[in-house]
């Protein structure tokens, strides 16, 4: 299967992409927010970091949850919203990496570096396929 098969897959049903995104956001909370800062020696990222990063993903998935209840026509509109501020917080993950990267272990760097991956992947996902559903 082909990215762009899942793509126009994507576009039959788009609120199952506020659900993922929104579960991925829940699950990068309670990374950040709870697991995270138990084991912070162990990545090296300041607490401080940690819980602002963590209430990004809060907000973004109230925004998800949001989204998907709305009324089909405004769909693609939430599905560039939601990309964009995850392009964003993918950006401000990666900057305050490098702003710390004295701090950071190699666990942390691969913990940022991950999530970078998957986030940014999906945003380019959502991306396209609110593209797709605008054609």
């Amino acid at each position: 299967m082909n990215f762009n098969h899942l793509v126009q897959q994507a576009s039959i049903r788009p609120r199952q992409l506020f659900l993922l995104d929104g579960l991925g956001a829940l699950l990068s909370a309670l990374l950040l927010g709870v697991v995270l800062p138990r084991v912070q020696s162990l990545v090296g990222i300041p607490l401080p970091t940690l819980y602002l990063l963590a209430i990004f993903p809060v907000f973004f998935a109230a925004f998800d949850c949001f989204s998907y209840r709305k009324k089909e026509g405004t769909l693609a509109l939430q599905l560039k919203i939601i990309a964009i501020l995850n392009g964003l917080y993918c950006g401000l993950s990666l900057g305050l990496a490098f702003y710390h990267q004295t701090h950071l272990t190699h666990l942390g760097w691969l913990y940022i570096v991950v999530e970078v991956l998957i986030v940014g992947g999906l945003a380019i996902f959502e991306w396209r396929v609110a593209e797709r559903m605008e054609n």
